[in-house]
C-alpha cells in the first residue's frame, strides 16, 4: 500500500542552490520528510525501514538506512 509520495530534487549537488554540499542520505531523508508530511503520518507510524541504492558510485556509502531512520524519525 502506498501511503504517500516524495521525490528528491534533482540538479548538480555542486551547482544547484538549493542542493549544494547534500549528502545522499540528505537528499534520501527530504524525500521521505516529504512522503510521510503527504500521508499525514510520522515517522512513529512506520514499522521498518528498507533502503535500497542502484548507483554503482555509492552504493558502498555506509549507514544509509540507520541516517534516513535518524531523520526521518523511524
Amino acid at each position: 500500500m502506498i501511503s504517500g509520495i516524495g521525490c528528491s530534487r534533482f540538479g548538480d549537488l555542486l551547482e544547484t542552490p538549493e542542493l549544494k554540499g547534500m549528502s545522499i542520505q540528505e537528499l534520501t531523508a527530504s524525500a521521505v520528510k516529504e512522503a510521510l508530511d503527504d500521508a499525514g503520518l510520522t515517522g512513529q507510524d512506520v514499522d521498518a525501514v528498507f533502503a535500497g541504492n542502484a548507483m554503482v558510485h555509492s552504493s558502498q556509502v555506509p549507514g544509509t538506512y540507520s541516517q534516513l531512520s535518524k531523520w526521518t524519525g523511524t
